[in-house]
């Protein structure tokens, strides 16, 4: 006889509260592990972030630090160089000097050779005067007027050469030939350089120009060198101011005077031995009035 009220299912008991509770408990500390593991998984890659750039910052500065450091080796090496083409420059210009006046001095040995060669007495000498029909009178006066100006600059004064003069007549004389105006190739016949000044006047038939007059021609030629007393002269501009160095070279020590008078035209040749307007001298042989 069955009891009243009494069932024979087959669901499972309930679970207790305590159950409950620690499957609630194993859940929440789960969940707390994996927000820690994801803050420490950001914290590394912060940091990772921050190391990576921190090293492309010091790669941006030591390319910067190599950068100058090659900028200044640059620019040391130009600085060099250019020193170095400076003294390269001073050298060639002092060799170029040394070599100049090493050919003044043989050239003035030589001259000076040759003419102890020659041994011309006074009697020769007047002799040549004669032949050349040279005008004492005129020499005299153009010389003196040159070493007037040359006393101006505290040059000292020109000695009369027959040979020089013998030589500046026959070129007046053969630019009066010619009827024209223009240098001779200044050497004489035994091969030394000579320099030489030309001055021409047109002062009437049978009227010669003064030798004052010629000579002062050519010292007027002063104002267009004054701006290069002290140094070296632009010798592009040589033709306006040649006559006037030659007159006052200092190295120039003798001096010729050539004169021809014919249909009114005066021509006069001044030949200067050694000869003046040497490139790269002009500083040491031409100085301001004093």
């Amino acid at each position: 006889m069955g009891m009243c009220g009494s069932t024979n299912g087959g669901s499972a008991p309930p679970q207790s509260q305590t159950q409950n509770q620690v499957n609630n408990a194993g859940s929440t500390g789960g969940d707390q592990q994996r927000e820690e593991q994801q803050k420490e998984e950001e914290r590394r890659k912060q940091e990772e972030a921050k190391r990576l750039e921190e090293e492309r910052q010091r790669k941006l500065e030591e390319e910067e630090r190599q950068r100058k450091v090659e900028e200044e080796e640059r620019q040391r090496k130009l600085e060099e160089e250019e020193r170095l083409r400076k003294l390269k420059e001073e050298e060639e210009k002092r060799k170029a000097q040394e070599e100049q006046e090493r050919r003044r001095r043989v050239e003035e040995e030589e001259r000076k050779r040759k003419e102890e060669e020659q041994n011309e007495d006074t009697t020769q000498s007047n002799a040549a005067v004669a032949s050349a029909g040279l005008d004492f009178v005129f020499i005299e006066a153009a010389i003196e007027e040159q070493n007037r100006y040359r006393s101006l600059h505290g040059t000292p004064p020109l000695t009369h050469s027959v040979v020089l003069s013998n030589y500046a007549q026959k070129w007046a004389e053969e630019l009066s030939k010619r009827d024209s105006f223009a240098h001779s190739n200044c050497t004489l016949d035994d091969g030394t350089r000579v320099g030489e000044n030309l001055a021409v006047g047109f002062t009437g038939t049978g009227i010669e120009m003064p030798a004052k007059n010629a000579v002062q021609m050519w010292y007027d030629e002063i104002k267009d060198y004054e701006k290069f007393f002290g140094g070296e002269p632009d010798m592009k501009e040589f033709m306006q101011f040649g006559h006037f160095t030659q007159i006052v070279w200092k190295e120039t020590k003798e001096v010729g005077i050539g004169k021809i008078l014919k249909d009114g035209k005066t021509i006069i040749v001044g030949t200067y031995l050694p000869p003046g307007n040497l490139v790269g001298s002009f500083k040491d042989n031409v100085s301001p009035p004093v």
